[in-house]
């Protein structure tokens, strides 16, 4: 942070994290039945980058990947089948929005 980036992403499997500041926001997906986690990641930056670019609101983008990457994960698809669709996406980040987790470090 004392080199100008403003948010970290770390995901591991099932759990998700954002360093923000002094603040860590974490989701842990409840997907339990994980085959492929192949693309996931990329699944997952992808998206919070995007809707950090399109409504510069941190929180939301982190639902949002999340919202993305449970999606994937729900497919089973392998390759780019993966890729979900926004409508699902979107119900998934309302619903993680208001499990979100944080903590003062």
């Amino acid at each position: 942070q004392k080199k100008g980036i403003e948010h970290v992403l770390l995901t591991n499997k099932v759990n998700v994290s954002l360093l923000v500041k002094n603040r860590v926001y974490s989701l842990k997906l409840p997907n339990k039945n994980i085959h492929d986690t192949t693309g996931i990641g990329d699944i997952f930056c992808s998206a919070f980058t995007c809707t950090m670019l399109k409504e510069k609101d941190f929180l939301w983008a982190l639902c949002f990947a999340a919202g993305s990457a449970q999606a994937a994960l729900e497919s089973n698809n392998v390759g780019l089948q993966k890729i979900p669709k926004k409508g699902m996406v979107e119900n998934n980040a309302s619903y993680f929005y208001n499990l979100v987790d944080f903590r003062d470090l």
